[in-house]
């Protein structure tokens, strides 16, 4: 079935039997299970009250949810089956942020994710607000068997959503895509990833984010069935309930699954430690295409039968992939999980581009560890201004590029050529004749005063590979040699401590303990000996409090915000560089 907008997708499911489950949905302390009437009923309903609220087609219905849940998705469904344009704000944005979007959409209605966001925000009495955990309750849901069709027909280039920026450089900026942008992303995304209409999917990442949302779209039109975890501290059990074929994650989420496979093998005897290292040693040289050894395979099925299948058992034991975007990914991390039975697909896009453009394959041969795959049918990519090594700015071309900033034609014209290219900002090559390998984020590599290049995230990651480090930002702009703000693992670090008779008391303090200090200084200085001189960490100044989107140093989708970062410690950063 071929799709000309997002409603096309819905449709499809809505053509099942009406007694099928869609979806399950965890939220306060239960699941709750969502068939084909019943989302009709919803949905129908949800069109009404908007109707009665005045809106017309073409109209913005502004959507602030946190992770994914039924009552989120059911909204974006209604909007986009009735031709409204849904625009995603992050619920973690500011009041400034917040004023500025509701003044340029100018929409008359808000659905948002709990009473904690109203309270939150002053909200003008002009626009018309509705809790997502009390929707039902809110619009009077009616048994109803069929939608409300639109006055004219979606076109394929009308738009379908705005998502905005995190607004991290400035004011957020709404990004315009239409119906082609993303069905042109869904439907290649659908053909890729490697799933039956009888698998089983969990989502666990914000529903604002292009990345998690247009995957959803995509397991729709596969038929899979959602599995929607609202409540992070359920997430293990989660795992246990829907024992998911695929799921999406931030790298991040990796690199804690990771620490505890080391917070396991520290705790275990001699024997059990000694196996798990060597398993994990072993894993960090898989490759995604083997020779035929049997000493190779022999190492494999002791890693995966044996050491690392009750970690699979833990996330259901049923994995086929684990999709991974966002950010930079160590390529030990990919190999290790790939090795251990469950294979990690990387990929790279952003939200101007609807927003998958690369993404490693399930064939053999068409994935390669330590890069973000090969482009999406129908997707171009350009390196320009390459430097000696190949490198340079990534450009991008194709049906998933969007149509430009919504009221900003400035910013618009700084990214979006006439001629279709966008360019990403970000910095890469090509590598192995088609795969595209990120080198960081154009405005985030620095120099140093010796002249040496530094890509900070990739840098970072190689330090997070141990588990007594949380959080890492490294700073060497213009000085002779790099420094680091640290924010260690506290539930590692509080292990460490009472197995070493060191007294433990509160993260402000236990960031002053000469022994803590020294061990993180042992964990960084044998990291170190794994990279460039030039990205060894000289000094360290240890964070008692981590990084986060509430105290503005992380941005909405979880990066660094690395200027507030480096104002914020101002001092501390002077003092390390004052050190010889």
């Amino acid at each position: 079935m071929s799709f000309s907008c997002t409603a096309d997708i819905f449709l499809k499911q809505f053509q099942r039997e009406s007694t099928m489950v869609l979806m399950e949905s965890y939220a306060q302390g239960k699941w709750s299970s969502y068939t084909v009437k019943k989302c009709i009923s919803i949905i129908s309903s949800i069109q009404q009250y908007l109707i009665n609220e005045g809106l017309k087609q073409g109209d913005l219905v502004l959507i602030m949810p946190e992770l994914a849940n039924a009552e989120t998705i059911l909204v974006d469904m209604a909007c986009q089956l009735s031709g409204y344009v849904s625009v995603l704000v992050h619920n973690t944005c500011n009041q400034i942020q917040f004023n500025h979007i509701i003044q340029e959409t100018d929409a008359g209605v808000l659905f948002y994710k709990d009473e904690l966001t109203s309270q939150k925000f002053t909200i003008n009495d002009r626009i018309k607000t509705i809790n997502l955990e009390e929707l039902t309750s809110t619009v009077s849901i009616q048994l109803k068997t069929s939608f409300r069709s639109p006055l004219k027909p979606i076109q394929p280039t009308d738009l379908s959503t705005i998502i905005y920026t995190s607004g991290t450089t400035g004011l957020p900026k709404g990004v315009m895509l239409t119906h082609k942008n993303i069905i042109s992303n869904v439907t290649s995304l659908a053909t890729l990833l490697p799933l039956q209409e009888n698998h089983r999917i969990l989502s666990f990442l914000p529903y604002s984010h292009a990345f998690e949302r247009t995957l959803i779209l995509s397991y729709m039109t596969i038929g899979t069935k959602l599995y929607l975890a609202y409540e992070k501290q359920f997430l293990p059990q989660a795992f246990q309930y829907a024992k998911p074929h695929v799921f999406t994650a931030v790298p991040r989420i990796l690199e804690k699954m990771y620490n505890q496979i080391i917070k396991k093998a520290d705790q275990s005897k001699f024997i059990g430690k000694a196996s798990i290292y060597w398993a994990i040693k072993t894993g960090e040289k898989y490759r995604s295409k083997q020779i035929y050894n049997p000493i190779i395979w022999v190492r494999l099925f002791l890693i995966r039968r044996i050491i690392f299948s009750r970690f699979r058992k833990k996330l259901g034991n049923q994995l086929k992939a684990i999709v991974v975007g966002a950010a930079y990914l160590n390529p030990n991390l990919a190999r290790l999980f790939s090795a251990s039975g469950i294979p990690i697909r990387e990929g790279y896009g952003l939200r101007e581009a609807s927003p998958v453009v690369t993404v490693n394959r399930m064939n053999p041969g068409l994935n390669r560890f330590g890069t973000v795959g090969i482009p999406l049918p129908g997707v171009k990519v350009n390196i320009v201004n390459c430097n000696e090594d190949g490198e340079g700015e990534i450009h991008v071309k194709g049906p998933n590029v969007m149509k430009g900033y919504f009221k900003n034609e400035t910013e618009t014209a700084k990214v979006l050529s006439k001629d279709g290219w966008l360019n990403t900002g970000d910095v890469g090559k090509i590598v192995h004749q088609r795969f595209l390998k990120i080198t960081d984020r154009k405005k985030d590599i620095f120099k140093t005063s010796l002249g040496k290049y530094v890509a900070p995230q990739m840098v970072e990651s190689t330090y997070l590979e141990s588990p007594f480090i949380e959080q890492i930002v490294i700073i060497g702009f213009q000085k002779p040699f790099i420094v680091a703000l640290v924010y260690p693992d506290m539930e590692a670090l509080e292990d460490y401590a009472h197995k070493h008779s060191i007294h433990w008391t509160s993260p402000k303090y236990m960031v002053l303990n000469i022994k803590v200090k020294e061990k993180i200084q042992q964990e960084i200085a044998s990291i170190s000996l794994t990279l460039a001189n030039h990205e060894r960490i000289k000094h360290i100044h240890l964070m008692d409090q981590p990084m986060s989107i509430e105290n503005g140093l992380l941005s909405n989708t979880l990066k660094t915000v690395r200027k507030k970062v480096r104002i914020h410690y101002e001092k501390e950063i002077e003092t390390l560089y004052a050190k010889k």
